[in-house]
Order: structure tokens, then C-alpha cells, then sequence
């Protein structure tokens, strides 16, 4: 399986929050345990201003092994369209 996380899940882990640290944590592991961790690029942008350089960042991600997938718009808009007829026949 593959995971998508999201900033405020490795912020947390990586600040750490004290709030929420240990659940981030813990959902963390357990998505790394059932497979592949990604990224958007609109996250890294997000995790830059926490790290002091670039190589900071991107050792830090690998030793968790995540993988940065770029955003593709017709992806994106094709996801898009999809949620909305998830919710349109009642999903959640």
C-alpha cells in the first residue's frame, strides 16, 4: 500500500508537537510498516522553512523513506472529479 502523508502529520513528528507527537508517530510507523510513504511537492514546500538547508530536509526524509511525487494537474483534476462522485452517492 502506498501512504500519501501530510504536513501536519511529520510536522508534529518532527517538531514535535506536544499534543500530538505520539498518535503522528504511531500512524506514522504503522504506514511505513504497510508500505510505500509519499509526498506532494506542495508538502516539501511546506516542511522547508522547519530545516535549516536542503540536505537537512532531504536526509531527514529518507531516513524515513519517503518518496516525493510531484503533483500532476490533470492527476489532480481527475482525483478531483472522483471525490466529488465518491460523496455525490454518499460517501463520507
Amino acid at each position: 500500500m502506498i501512504t500519501t502523508v501530510g504536513t501536519n502529520i511529520l510536522l508534529d513528528v518532527f517538531l514535535p508537537d506536544k499534543r500530538f507527537a505520539a498518535g503522528s508517530s504511531k500512524l506514522l510507523k504503522i504506514a511505513y510498516n504497510e508500505g510505500a510513504l509519499i509526498i506532494c511537492d506542495i508538502v516539501y514546500a511546506e516542511l522547508v522553512p522547519q530545516f535549516e538547508n536542503r540536505d537537512m530536509l532531504g536526509r531527514t526524509l529518507e531516513q524515513i523513506n519517503v518518496t516525493i511525487s510531484s503533483l500532476d494537474v490533470n492527476i489532480a483534476f481527475l482525483a478531483g472529479e472522483k471525490w466529488g462522485l465518491y460523496r455525490k452517492s454518499g460517501g463520507e
